[in-house]
């Protein structure tokens, strides 16, 4: 879509047909190298979360060792930028030499510093707002997340009051 509004529109015709009750806005190559794209996603994000009072908006990025790495971090200025707060912002911790339960609370780490100091938040208020999207059993390149890593991250989750445990994907298994 040309815009936040008509992306915001398209986007509300699939929530009202289904009575989505929840949205993640995931946001990844190559639409995340561009900054327009950004600004209408992000855009269309606030628009969906005042017109829908309830809806839980989050904002899933791609994970980096430090956290998330320079489109990331665009992507959250520009969040900052129109004065929009999601109720979460996750990042996927695979695909990038992520191997075991380690590297990855490392990088859910990493990234509540960058939560922390772009928006000015308290480390508690930055792991109220992030969450995790893990990748179960091997990722594209061969990471490996094991059940024990999986136990790890959820341990370090639920220690650090994050607002948000996924993992992707429910499907990709059975194909």
């Amino acid at each position: 879509c040309s815009d936040a509004a008509s992306t915001a529109a398209a986007y509300q015709q699939v929530i009202t047909k289904y009575g989505l009750h929840a949205i993640d806005f995931d946001l990844e190559e190559p639409e995340y190298e561009n900054t327009a794209a950004i600004k209408n996603e992000i855009g269309a994000a606030r628009i969906l979360q005042q017109n829908n009072p309830g809806l839980y908006v989050s904002v899933t990025t791609a994970g980096t060792a430090d956290g998330t790495g320079w489109f990331g971090k665009q992507m959250l200025l520009e969040a900052k930028a129109q004065g929009f707060t999601p109720n979460n912002f996750s990042i996927m911790p695979f695909d990038g030499g992520f191997n075991g339960a380690a590297s990855q609370t490392s990088a859910l780490t990493n990234f509540n510093k960058i939560l922390q100091s772009t928006f000015g938040w308290s480390e508690a208020t930055a792991y109220a707002h992030e969450g995790f999207s893990g990748m179960n059993g091997r990722s594209d390149p061969g990471e490996i997340f094991t059940q024990a890593d999986f136990q790890t991250v959820l341990d370090y989750a639920t220690s650090h009051n994050m607002d948000r445990f996924t993992f992707w994907s429910l499907n990709r298994d059975r194909q």
